[in-house]
Order: C-alpha cells, then sequence, then structure tokens
C-alpha cells in the first residue's frame, strides 16, 4: 500500500494543463499503460475539481502485475521507498491476478482479520492549491502507512504502550492515533455513508458531488476515506487522527500563516462497501487531464521546502493546542512557535529564514545539551539542508539512499514498515563505491557544524540506521572519529528507554540502535573536547530527582543501588584520573548524564558511558579495570574501542552463559563479535525457511531440531516462543555458510546467534591461522524482515582460493578443527546434532514453493522449475538441492548473500 501512495505522489505531483470533459458529465478518464486509471470530475456550484487514480486489481493479472511491478518500482524509486517485490503491492484484498480470490492476506497473522477489498481516498480542495494538497497528499501517505500493521508493530505497540515514554514516538501513540480498535478487536463502528454494494461502478459523478456537497464547505478540505472490510478499525482511526489538520501545515488558529487559498482544517469522513477484489487509490488534487496526456510519466516536483511544511505542520496538528505542550509525531516535546516559525517559511520559500529559525534552536541544542524540544526544528533544518540536493535524487543509486535519508527525516517517526527500505538501501550500499557516498555527503551536508538528528521510537526505524551506514562508509564525507562510534550497543535499563549523544570534534552522525536506544553524533563548537550524553527517558521518580539533586555521583548510585557509596566514589575517582568530567541533571523525570573530556579521551569516555547506560559486560563499580585491563572488558567497550582506536584485539570474545543473557546483551555480543571480518545478515525465515533448510541440506547440514510442518497462516502468525529456532552451520566450495532462523523477539533465537557467531568467529580465526596467504575476503551486508516480527541471522564470508585452490577443504579443516576444541555439550553437541539429521527436510514444499522465483531473481539459476508454482509435485528437496548445487558449481554462490525473501 506505500508504494500505491508513492505512485500517487508521483502521479498527483506536478501540475498539468486542463483538458475537455470526457463525457457529458464532466467526467474526464485518462488510462495510463500499467492498468492505472486517472478520474477528473468537477465539483457542484464551485470552482473546485476532484482527481481520482484507480487502480482495477481485475485488469492487473499475474504476468501484468510484474509489469506493474516493474512501473511501481521506476516511479517510486529515489523518493525514499524502494521497488518492493510483487508480492507486498498486494497487501489488500489478498493477491492479485489468480491468488485474488483468497481474501484472507497470510500477514494477518493470528489475527485472521478479511482484509478491505478496496480502499480509497478522495480529497477535495480549491483548484490550484497545490500546497494544501501537498500537505494533504503527505498526511494521506503516512496515515496509510499503518493501516495493515505487521504482528512485530502490533506487539510493539503493546509492549510500547505498557512503558510510556515520550522518546516512544507513534508507537507510544498508536492505541490513539493509528489502530486503536486493533487491540480491543472491536469492529468498525460507523457503517456505510454512500451504499456501493455494486462497486466502483456506482460511485457516479452525481453520487460523488451529491456527498461532497453536503459536507464541503469553503476553506475546508474534505477526505473521504472508503473502504471494505476494515482492518482492525484502521479507517476510524485515520479519520480521527485526520480530522482537525491544517491543509497548510500551519498552526491552528494563528491568522496570516496560510497565505490565502484554503488554510482551515480538514474534515475527514469513513465510508464501507466496495465490490472484491477491487482496489481504488483516490485523491485530489486541483487539475485538469487530458486522456491523451501521459500522467503517469510525470515525476515527482516537490520542493523540501513543502515537503518540511507538510510534516512540521501534522507534527503541530496532531498535538495539543498548547504551544508549549505541542507532543510531535516522532514523540518529543516541540515549541509551537519556533516550530510555526519555521514550517511557515518554509512554506513560504524562504529558506534563509527558516535556517536562521533551525540554527537558533540547533545553538539551544548545544547550550544546554539534554532539552529535547529543540530536535523536530533541528530535523527541518536538516531537511533544508538536503533541499540542494533533492531534485537530483535520481541521479545514481548512491542518491536513492539520501532519497531514503531525507524521506525518513521528513516523516520523523519509524512505525512503519521498514524491511523493504532497508533492504534496498542496504543492497544499494553493496553496490556503490565509497567515493560516491563521501561526495554525496559533501554535497548534502556540512560536515563541520550541520547537525544530522533523526529520532524514532524504540529503534523501530532501521531506515535511518541504513542511511547512517551510508554516511558513516563514505571516508571523506565524515572524519573518522564519527565513523569510529557507529552503533554504540548501550543497552537500556531496566525497560527504559535510552539516547546517548556523541559528540566528536567534528562530524555529523544519527543512528536508532536496537533495544530502544537511540544515539547521535553532531559537530561540537569547541573542536578540542569529547562530550558523551546519555538520556534515561523513563524511570526516574520524584524520589530520584530529589536525590539526584543533592549529589552529582548519585547517579551512578540510583541506576545501580547495589554498588553503594564505595561504588560511586570509585567511578568518581575513575573519571577524574582520566580527565573527565560527570554531571548527572534531570529534566521532566528524565535523567541526564554527560561525560566531558579532553580530544582523545573518547575510549575512556564511551566506556563509562557504556557503564552508566548499563552495558551489560561492564561491571559499573570497576569501570576501569573494564577499560584498562584483559578482564571485564564489556562488549560494548570492546567494539566501541576496536572502531574508534583501529586497533585489533587478539583476545576471543566469549559470549555470556545461555542462561542469563538477554536481548540487549545478545545484540551487543552479537556485533562485537561480527564486526570484522565477518558481517550480519537478516532475513525472515517464513516460507525462506525452508528453502533454507534445502540449502542447508546441500551444504550437508540441517537445522538444530526438525522444523514443524505449520499452516500457512501459523507461518506467518505471532510469536511461535522459540519452538521454531535452529542452527545451520556448513561450508560449500569456498563458501561457509551460517544460518540461524527463528523468532526475533525470543531469547532462543538470539542464543542460538551467539552459538552461530562465535563458531563462524573461531572458524575464521582458524582458517586465518592455516592460510594466511588468503587473497581475499568478503562479505555483505543484507538486513531484511521478510516475515514480520521474525528474523534471522546469516554470517556468510567467500574467500577466494589460495594458492592451492583448495578452499572448500580448507574451511572444512577449520570447522573441524575448532568443533575438536569445543568441550561437551555446547557448540560440538548442537552441530553434531545437525549433522545427524542431514535427510530430514521440511515437508510442505507448497508453502515455499513461491519463494523459488526469489532464488532464480538472486541468480541461482533454477530455471527449469521457477516460474510453475503450480507444480509443486516437481519442488522436491532433491529438485531443490539439485538446483542450488548446480548453480553454486557454477559459482554464483559468491555473489548470493542468503537464500530467502529478498
Amino acid at each position: 500500500m506505500r508504494s500505491l501512495i508513492c505512485v500517487l505522489l508521483c502521479v498527483l505531483a506536478r501540475p498539468v494543463a486542463a483538458g475537455p470533459p470526457a463525457d457529458p458529465s464532466g467526467l474526464t478518464r485518462a488510462r495510463l499503460d500499467c492498468g492505472l486509471e486517472v478520474w477528473v470530475y468537477p465539483l457542484p456550484g464551485c470552482d473546485e475539481v476532484g482527481v481520482g487514480l484507480v487502480i482495477r486489481a481485475g485488469s492487473i493479472d499475474e504476468q501484468a502485475g510484474q509489469a506493474g511491478a516493474a512501473y511501481l518500482a521506476k516511479r517510486t524509486a529515489g523518493f525514499g521507498t524502494p521497488g518492493v517485490p510483487w508480492e507486498t503491492l498486494a497487501t489488500f484484498g489478498g493477491r492479485f491476478g489468480a491468488r485474488g480470490e483468497r481474501g484472507l492476506d497470510p500477514r494477518a497473522g493470528e489475527h485472521g482479520r478479511l482484509m478491505p477489498d478496496s480502499v480509497s481516498f478522495l480529497l477535495v480542495c480549491e483548484r490550484g492549491d497545490f500546497e494544501a494538497m501537498s500537505a494533504a497528499l503527505l498526511h494521506t501517505r503516512d496515515l496509510v502507512s499503518g493501516w495493515v500493521p505487521s504482528d512485530s508493530q502490533i506487539e510493539a505497540a503493546r509492549l510500547v504502550s505498557r512503558n510510556p515514554s515520550p522518546i516512544g514516538g507513534v508507537a507510544f501513540r498508536a492505541r490513539e492515533l493509528y489502530m486503536p480498535e486493533i487491540f480491543a478487536g472491536e469492529p468498525l463502528g460507523e457503517r456505510a455513508l454512500i451504499p456501493t454494494g455494486e462497486g466502483l461502478e456506482a460511485i457516479t459523478p452525481d453520487a460523488v458531488r451529491g456527498y461532497i456537497a453536503d459536507r464541503y464547505r469553503p476553506g475546508n478540505a474534505v477526505l473521504i476515506l472508503m473502504g471494505g472490510v476494515d482492518p482492525g478499525g484502521a479507517l476510524s482511526a485515520a479519520r480521527r487522527a485526520f480530522e482537525g489538520v491544517p491543509a497548510r501545515g500551519a498552526l491552528p488558529g494563528q491568522p496570516g500563516m496560510t497565505g490565502g487559498g484554503i488554510g482551515g482544517r480538514v474534515s475527514a469522513h469513513t465510508i464501507e462497501g466496495y465490490k472484491s477484489r477491487e482496489i481504488a487509490l483516490v485523491a485530489a488534487r486541483a487539475v485538469g487531464a487530458e486522456p491523451a496526456d501521459p500522467v503517469g510519466e510525470q515525476t515527482l516536483d516537490m520542493t523540501a521546502a513543502e515537503l518540511v511544511a507538510a510534516r512540521v505542520g501534522r507534527a503541530v496538528a496532531l498535538a495539543e493546542p498548547d504551544v508549549e505542550k505541542v507532543e510531535s509525531y516522532s514523540g518529543v516535546l516541540v515549541r509551537g512557535a519556533v516550530l510555526s516559525e519555521v514550517s511557515v517559511s518554509l512554506a513560504r520559500g524562504d529558506h534563509a529564514a527558516a535556517g536562521r529559525a533551525a540554527m537558533v534552536e540547533l545553538a539551544r541544542i548545544r547550550a544546554d545539551g539534554f532539552e529535547p524540544s529543540e530536535f523536530p526544528a533541528a530535523r527541518a533544518a536538516v531537511l533544508a539542508k538536503i533541499e540542494a540536493g533533492v531534485r537530483d535524487w535520481q541521479a545514481s543509486d548512491a542518491a536513492r539512499v539520501w532519497g531514503v535519508l531525507a524521506w525518513s527525516a521528513a516523516r520523523g517517526h519509524g512505525f512503519v514498515e521498514p524491511a523493504d527500505k532497508l533492504a534496498h538501501a542496504s543492497r544499494v550500499l553493496a553496490q556503490t563505491t565509497d567515493a560516491a557516498l563521501g561526495e554525496r555527503a559533501q554535497r548534502l551536508f556540512d560536515v563541520d557544524a550541520m547537525a544530522c538528528i533523526l529520532l524514532g521510537p524504540a529503534g523501530a526505524e532501521g531506515v535511518d540506521e541504513a542511511a547512517a551506514r551510508a554516511v558513516l562508509s563514505a571516508p571523506d564525507g565524515l572524519p573518522s572519529q564519527a565513523r569510529a562510534v557507529w552503533e554504540p550497543p548501550l543497552a537500556a535499563g531496566a525497560g527504559s528507554l535510552v539516547e546517548v549523544s556523541v559528540d566528536v570534534p567534528t562530524g555529523v552522525w544519527s543512528g536508532v540502535l536496537a533495544n530502544g536506544v537511540v544515539a547521535r553524533a553532531r559537530g561540537m563548537d569547541a573542536a578540542d573536547r569529547v562530550i558523551v550524553r546519555i538520556v534515561f527517558n523513563a524511570g526516574v521518580t520524584d524520589e530520584d530527582a530529589r536525590t539526584l539533586g543533592r549529589t552529582r555521583d548519585a547517579a551512578a548510585a540510583w541506576r545501580y543501588p547495589k554498588i553503594g557509596d564505595a561504588g560511586a566514589r570509585e567511578i568518581r575517582a575513575w573519571t577524574l584520573s582520566r580527565g573527565l568530567e560527570f554531571r548527572a541533571e534531570v529534566h521532566e523525570q528524565r535523567l541526564a548524564l554527560q561525560i566531558t573530556g579532553p580530544a582523545g579521551s573518547e575510549r575512556d569516555a564511551l566506556a563509562l558511558a557504556a557503564a552508566l547506560a548499563g552495558d551489560p559486560g561492564v561491571d559499573p563499580a570497576f569501570v576501569g579495570r573494564a577499560v584498562g585491563r584483559d578482564r571485564d572488558f564489556g562488549p560494548g567497550v570492546e567494539m566501541l574501542w576496536r572502531r574508534l582506536v583501529g586497533e585489533k584485539d587478539p583476545r576471543s570474545v566469549v559470549p555470556p552463559p545461555n542462561d542469563s543473557i538477554d536481548a540487549g546483551e545478545a545484540t551487543a555480543w552479537l556485533r562485537a563479535v561480527c564486526a570484522a571480518p565477518a558481517e550480519v545478515a537478516i532475513v525472515g525465515p517464513g516460507e525462506a525457511g525452508a528453502m533454507l533448510d534445502a540449502a542447508a541440506a546441500t551444504l550437508g547440514v540441517l537445522p538444530a531440531r526438525e522444523r514443524p510442518s505449520r499452516g500457512w497462516a501459523k507461518s506467518w502468525g505471532a510469536l511461535p516462543g522459540g519452538e521454531d529456532t535452529a542452527t545451520v552451520v556448513g561450508a560449500a566450495g569456498e563458501s561457509l555458510l551460517a544460518v540461524v532462523f527463528g523468532d526475533a523477539n525470543d531469547l532462543a533465537t538470539a542464543r542460538a546467534m551467539l552459538v552461530a557467531s562465535e563458531l563462524v568467529d573461531r572458524v575464521l580465526r582458524r582458517l586465518a591461522d592455516e592460510q594466511p596467504d588468503v587473497a581475499e575476503s568478503r562479505a555483505w551486508l543484507w538486513l531484511g524482515d521478510g516475515v514480520p516480527g521474525r528474523a534471522s541471522l546469516c554470517a556468510r564470508v567467500v574467500f577466494e582460493p589460495g594458492s592451492d585452490g583448495d578452499g572448500g577443504s580448507l574451511i572444512d579443516r577449520a570447522i573441524e578443527a575448532v568443533l575438536s576444541d569445543l568441550p561437551d555439550g555446547t557448540i560440538r553437541e548442537q552441530i553434531e546434532r545437525t549433522r545427524r539429521q542431514v535427510d530430514r527436510v521440511w515437508e510442505r514444499p507448497e508453502f515455499w514453493a513461491d519463494r523459488l522465483s526469489t532464488l532464480a531473481g538472486n541468480g541461482l539459476g533454477i530455471d527449469s522449475i521457477s516460474g510453475q508454482p503450480a507444480a509443486y509435485d516437481a519442488l522436491t528437496p532433491a529438485a531443490v538441492r539439485e538446483a542450488l548445487a548446480r548453480a553454486m558449481g557454477a559459482g554464483v554462490h559468491k555473489r548470493v548473500t542468503v537464500i530467502g525473501d529478498h
């Protein structure tokens, strides 16, 4: 659905010449070659028109669907929404073509809801008011993104709603804004306002005119949300969220800010009842269209100013009217007056004024360090800075990454499924040279002074991570210090959410980390100082605040009561011995810690930050020993130190006991282990899990336990609690493959990840010892989430053969050597168990048959059986093994990171 909305933006983004009506009723139709149809019709009694973009699913079969998907990918490329597989475009109404009659979308999971047969938008406003329309279209696009929440989103919303936090953002407000009925299971309460039992044919121009005439008033825009069976009351939730949104992004009740045109507010209504298998996407823009006009070939021509105005306006409109208590959509507090100044300046095209207003806010951020109220304004300044590069986003693959970055910043939140964007951005990065990224970084950012602050809720926004990776991979785009602090795995404590900020002498950096950690870095006013800030956003009680007010050292004792006064004193003494300054403050029950030190003290400051933030591998009472000696070296500090100073620590990073592991610990340790030379790839098991099974069988190993045979809906369902977790490790030719698949939110998967990553790490070290003249090692980062709420780890390294040309046997020997060194009852037992199960494969090939086309698309060469999803009889494990072996024998496997959804 997100892709459809982006097509709408692309198609309706630029005014075109008005054409004569196509029939006596005044309705003009323009049909595009990809199956899209544009309707333009007049409204009664005023100088307005409505525009509808209609996608008829019945006219897009399986074959035409491929062309349609390519068309959509082409139209959306460069605007931050990469092309997605065709199957993902059929979120509503089951699947198009042959699968359209299924009705049930497997993504519904355990909820089992019948997805809408159709969803439409109809927006009406004055002719020529492009700014109002742009804002409304962006509002609509964002609303739609949450309509069919994945299981992971629902679960995240539930978790965050139980632990409210200002930084929680959209996830925290999901109950109020996105899908309130999804939690209670209540059906949509509103019935059809227009009887449309026969489908789109019943929506005649007269019917539309009559409906609009009853609701439209000059000075207001009308949004009509029309759909079939409502997914969890999302239509009703969207209507309530949209009600009263200023059409131009201005603050309500402030005259003179709309610059003419509509101003006012948006009145939203919901309608039910379209015929099955018809998907309509309807919105409005004051244009006329001539049938011969190639509307679909228009490209997006929206300036960053308009985009920012829309986003900032929405942040203000969805919040409280009190300008001092306006809660933005990213979940942080903003001052309405400042936002209005920035947004209005941008809407009027006065970028200089907007920049000045935003930079004032940035100065305040630098001055007080902890006050979160200026972040949205800073984000607006970032977009204003990006404006110079908006129009050439489509110039290259590298530029697409910046499209992702800018659109992510514009949205300002992460409560949308990031998988496709993240996977695409990662693929782009893998194909892009550092020089190209460095040039882009230099063009779009002033790396010495600009702040890039992209905040999102609880680590849900992976797009920011991918974009930040692009920035940090550019050697000429950012200083080494900024790159060095990428993804510090500072774990959140006891259910709280943590913001970590690292200031380096120069640099621009941002990223939303896992486990509820938001981190950012920026250029400093003083180039000879290092500052690390930590903000605990939840859990600070009034008593804590009073305690912290009495002593600067109490923060450590409060965070770790077990260490007591002696521990706090030791931390204090160590801090002073390193020339660091430590300060604790409380802002509205948010605990803020700041560590400041001289240039060159990054390692010490980050180590102390890691200890105070709850790095599971650091004993806070002995943080000096953790940093300075071999023992008690926490995984977070280990990785930060390695990245920061560029040294290779010869010590083996040993995982913690499985019975004591938690998710944050697993993430930190995994990243530390896999920092070099192996990278991590994440895919969704789901249907791809069976393909992984078959691939593992080809490699000579199979999962540690038999996968249960489960039905289609169950396989896409909610968290099964670890019953589906397994590990695969093996060698194929010159490649080492380690795969873990299971539930991303289950601790069993985290433990399995540690086992696999440790094995890979040891094998690589052993291999390096045995063959020091390995010509080259390559690894790819591949991020994705093919199945909502689930994830897999695949650490794969491809080695070019040495002088003896026998890379595969070298890997085999390294694996055997590592296994022989392992004590019984740990990794060795698990791997041996997998080898005893080599002939066992999941017995339900029909559930992964469709993924063969993906394999072929990845270059595995399964031409003989791909494209025939009905020929299940031919899709035996033996056939899959044979096809994979043939592809691997041809050397194709050197280019394939993982076998799965992407």
